[in-house]
C-alpha cells in the first residue's frame, strides 16, 4: 500500500486565538496555580509532610524550568498555615566564656527580653550606687568597723595591763610590738638593767619571753578580728546588693515564668552582678568605653527575629557559602589583636529558616568548600553548630568561642538538574540518607484547551511582572505554537541533523554515500575511523549489520566490505538518527539501486528494521525545505520522516504552505520497507517462505548480490 503524504492539517497544530476567550491579556487574571507539574508538585506535598529524619527533598528539572520560583511559591503557600517558629539568642556562660549559651524565645519575644534585660542593668546599676552611697548601708558598714575596733581595743588594752603588771611596757614599731622593762610605768634605764644580778636578769628574760607569747597571742586574735570584720563587710555588702537586685531580677522572672531557659539565665545574672557588685559602684555609664566593654556580658544577642514572619519561614540561599548556611564568628582587631565574643556571633540560613524551609541551588553549594560536608553533618546530627572554618579544615588550632548548638527542625529543599541528581546519589554514600524525596520538573505538558488557557494566564502574569504592553489573543496563540515547537522528548535530541548555536537552532543536510565490495570486513565507519564519529553514531552504524544479517544472510554468510561517510562533514558526528539514511545508502551500492535525490530521510532504525523518532524534527524538515525552496520546489520533494514523530510536528508557515499547494511532502513511515518505494522506483518485495525475494524488487536485487559477493570471496579463498 502506498505511502500517503501528510496533509497540511497534520504539520502544525494551530491555536485558534478565538479558543482563548479573551482579546487581551487585560481581560484575565494572572496565574495563580502550577500548571503542568501534578507529579513534582504531590512529591513536594509528601516530603514536606512527612516529618521522619532524612525526608528532605531534591528537585530536579532543567535550567529555567521555573523548579525554584514553583517550588519556593508552593512551599510559601503552605507554610503560611503552619506555625512561626521560636526566636534564638545567644548569651554570656558566667562560668565558661568560650561557650556561650543558646536561649529559645516565643517569635517576637527576643527583642523585648534584650531590652528587658538592658532595663534591668540600668536598674541596677543606678540602684546599687544609691544604695551603697545611702546613711543606711554608711550605718550598718560602720557599726561593723566600731565593732571591731571595740574588740581590738579591750585585746589590746588587756595585753598592755597584763604587760605592765609584769614590769614591761609595750611599745608599737614601724616594724612591729616590743617588750621594755619598766619600773613605774617608766623604761628601765640601759644603766639600771647593768646593775641587776645575773639571777634578776634571767627572771626578766624569762618574764619576757611568756609576755612575747601573749603578744603575739594577742596580734593573732586581732588578725583574726580583720579577716571575720572583712568577711562581715563582704557579706554585708552581698547582702546589700542582694537587697537591691532580688526583687529587680524576681520582677523581671515573672515575665518569663514559663521559659525554664530565660529563668536560668536571670539567675545567672543575679549572682553574677552580686559577685562583682563592685564593677557597679566604681563604673560610671558617662565612661562609655569601660562601661560598654565590662556590661556587654549581660548583652543578648539575637540572631533569629520572628517578630515579623507569619507561619514558617521560606529562604532561599542563593550564595550557600559555609558561612552564609552553619554562620560565623565575626572578630574585632584591639591592639592588634584578634578578638571575638558571644555578641559577634552571626546567623545563617539554617538559623534564619530553622522552624521551616531552607531552598539551596545543590550546584552552587558543591562548589563553595566545606559547605556540603557541614550541611550534612548539621541534618545527620539535628543540630546548628557555629564552628570557625578554620578548625573545620584542620588548619587553626588557637582558642575560639564554641556556641552552644541550636536544636534543628527544617526541610531541605535543593535543586539541580537531573544529572547533578545522579552524580550525587552515585558518588555520594550519605546523599540517598538525607534526601529521601525526589521532585521531578518535566519540561512539557499536554496540550489541552484548560492548558492552553493557564498558559494565558501565566503569560499574563510574565507580563505584570516584567511591566510589558498588554498582548493581543493573536500573540498568546503565536506563543502557544511556539512552545509546542520546542517541546521534545528528554533524551531524543541529538546533532546529526541539526546544528545549535545557543539557543538558536536550524537544520543541516547531510549527504551519504556508500561504497560496497566483496570482502569479510563489514561495514566501516570512515567517521569513527577519522576519529570524528561519537559513541552514540557508532552504534547506529553497528545496528546496521545486525539487520543485514537477519535478514539477507540466512542461507548464506555475509561477505561483505563497505564504507560509509558523511560527505564533506568535518566536525563531530554523533546521535543516530541518520542510521536509517545510512541503510538506504548502503544498500542503494549494494543492489546498484539509484535513489531519488530530491527526498531526504530522518529516522533511527533498529535491527528489525522499525524505524524510530528522533529529536529536532522540525529544524532538519525546515533545513531541507530551504535547500529545496532556493532550486525551486518542484512537486516531487520532500522529507521521510519516522511516524512516531509526526506528534511532535510544529512545522513553520512556509512549510505548511507549500504542502499545502502540493509543492512540498512530508511522508511518515513505521518500516524500513515502507521506504523504499518513496526513494526508489521498486517495490520493497516480502520474503516468501523459501526465504528469497520476488524478482525485480529492492530486497531481491540486494540479496542477490550479497549472494554474489558471498560466492566471489569463496572462490577467491578456494585459489589461495
Amino acid at each position: 500500500m502506498p505511502i500517503k503524504s501528510l496533509s497540511s492539517e497534520q504539520l502544525c497544530k494551530r491555536c485558534s486565538p478565538e479558543s482563548l476567550n479573551f482579546k487581551t491579556t487585560d481581560e484575565i487574571q494572572s496565574l495563580e496555580k502550577v500548571i503542568g507539574q501534578p507529579r513534582a508538585f504531590k512529591a513536594l506535598e509528601l516530603g514536606s509532610d512527612v516529618t521522619g529524619k532524612g525526608f528532605n527533598i531534591f528537585v530536579m528539572g532543567a535550567p529555567d524550568s521555573g523548579r525554584t520560583t514553583l517550588s519556593q511559591q508552593y512551599l510559601e503557600r503552605k507554610a503560611a498555615s503552619q506555625p512561626t517558629p521560636d526566636d534564638w539568642c545567644y548569651v554570656a556562660n558566667f562560668k565558661d566564656s568560650r561557650t556561650p549559651k543558646s536561649l529559645r524565645l516565643p517569635a517576637g519575644q527576643s527583642f523585648k527580653l534584650k531590652r528587658n534585660i538592658e532595663q534591668l542593668i540600668k536598674q541596677c546599676l543606678t540602684e546599687i550606687q544609691k544604695t551603697f552611697q545611702g546613711e543606711s548601708y554608711e550605718t550598718g558598714l560602720h557599726n561593723l568597723i566600731e565593732d571591731l575596733k571595740e574588740k581590738q581595743e579591750t585585746i589590746f588594752n588587756q595585753l598592755t595591763q597584763k604587760v605592765r603588771d609584769n614590769d614591761f611596757l609595750l611599745s608599737q614599731t614601724s616594724t612591729g610590738f616590743i617588750l621594755l622593762p619598766a619600773v613605774d610605768g617608766k623604761p628601765l634605764a640601759n644603766e639600771k638593767l647593768e646593775e641587776l644580778s645575773s639571777e634578776q636578769r634571767q627572771e626578766l628574760e624569762n618574764t619576757q619571753k611568756e609576755l612575747k607569747k601573749e603578744v603575739q597571742k594577742a596580734l593573732v586574735q586581732i588578725n583574726d578580728l580583720e579577716l571575720e570584720i572583712e568577711q562581715k563587710i563582704e557579706a554585708f555588702d552581698n547582702q546589700t546588693a542582694s537587697f537591691v537586685i532580688k526583687p529587680l531580677v524576681e520582677n523581671l522572672k515573672k515575665q518569663y515564668s514559663e521559659i525554664e531557659q530565660v529563668q536560668a539565665h536571670l539567675n545567672a545574672i543575679e549572682e553574677d552582678i552580686i559577685n562583682h557588685f563592685d564593677k557597679f559602684q566604681e563604673l560610671e555609664e558617662t565612661d562609655k568605653p569601660n562601661f560598654e566593654d565590662w556590661f556587654k556580658r549581660y548583652e543578648v544577642n539575637v540572631i533569629v527575629d520572628n517578630s515579623e514572619q507569619e507561619g514558617a519561614p521560606v529562604i532561599l540561599e542563593s550564595y550557600p557559602s559555609y558561612h552564609n548556611l552553619i554562620g560565623r564568628l565575626e572578630h574585632r582587631l584591639i591592639m592588634g589583636a584578634s578578638h571575638t565574643d558571644f555578641t559577634l556571633i552571626r546567623a545563617g540560613a539554617l538559623h534564619k529558616a530553622n522552624g521551616g524551609y531552607l531552598l539551596i541551588p545543590a550546584r552552587d553549594m558543591l562548589i563553595n568548600p566545606y559547605a556540603w560536608d557541614s550541611l550534612k553533618r548539621t541534618l545527620r546530627d539535628a543540630q546548628i553548630r557555629i564552628l570557625e572554618i578554620g578548625s573545620q579544615a584542620g588548619t587553626i588550632s588557637t582558642v575560639s568561642l564554641e556556641p552552644e548548638p541550636i536544636p534543628l527542625n527544617i526541610k531541605i529543599v535543593l535543586f539541580g538538574t537531573p544529572f547533578l541528581y545522579e552524580m550525587m546519589n552515585s558518588n555520594d554514600e550519605d546523599f540517598a540518607k538525607l534526601f529521601k524525596i525526589r521532585a521531578k520538573f518535566a519540561t512539557t505538558i499536554d496540550r489541552t484547551p484548560q492548558n492552553e488557557y493557564d498558559y494565558a494566564l501565566y503569560v499574563k502574569s510574565a507580563i505584570t511582572k516584567n511591566n510589558l504592553p498588554p498582548f493581543d489573543n493573536t500573540a498568546i496563540a503565536k506563543l502557544i505554537e511556539h512552545s509546542s515547537r520546542l517541546a521534545r522528548d528528554l533524551g531524543e535530541v541529538n546533532g546529526l541533523s541539526v546544528l545549535s548555536i545557543g539557543e538558536y537552532a536550524f537544520g543541516n543536510p547531510s549527504r551519504v554515500t556508500a561504497a560496497s565490495y566483496p570482502g569479510d570486513d563489514g561495514i566501516v565507519n570512515i567517521e569513527r575511523e577519522a576519529d570524528l564519529s561519537g559513541p552514540t553514531h557508532t552504534k547506529g552504524v553497528l545496528i546496521l549489520s545486525g539487520f543485514l544479517g537477519q535478514r539477507y544472510a540466512r542461507k548464506n554468510p555475509l561477505s561483505l566490505t563497505a564504507s560509509l561517510a558523511f560527505e564533506q562533514s568535518y566536525g563531530g558526528v554523533d546521535g543516530d538518527s541518520a542510521s536509517a539514511a545510512e541503510l538506504y545508502a548502503l544498500l542503494s551500492s549494494i543492489g546498484n539501486i539509484p535513489l531519488r535525490q530530491d527526498r531526504a530521510i530522518t529516522g533511527s532504525i533498529n535491527q528489525h528494521g522499525t524505524i524510530q523518532a528522533v529529536g529536532g524534527i522540525n529544524e532538519k524538515i525546515e533545513g531541507f525545505f530551504q535547500v529545496c525552496q532556493e532550486k525551486g520546489l518542484t512537486g516531487t520533494q520532500g522529507v521521510i520522516i519516522p511516524s512516531s514523530n509526526v506528534r511532535h510536528l510544529m512545522l513553520n508557515d512556509a512549510v505548511v504552505a507549500a504542502v499545502e499547494d502540493e509543492k512540498f511532502h512530508i511522508w511518515p513511515i513505521a518500516t524500513f520497507d515502507e521506504g523504499i518505494p518513496l526513494l526508489t522506483d521498486l517495490e520493497a518485495g516480502e520474503r516468501d517462505e523459501s526465504g528469497t525475494y520476488p524478482d525485480g524488487t529492492f530486497n531481491a536485487k540486494a540479496q542477490e548480490m550479497l549472494i554474489e559477493f558471498a560466492k566471489r570471496v569463496k572462490k577467491f579463498d578456494g585459489e589461495d
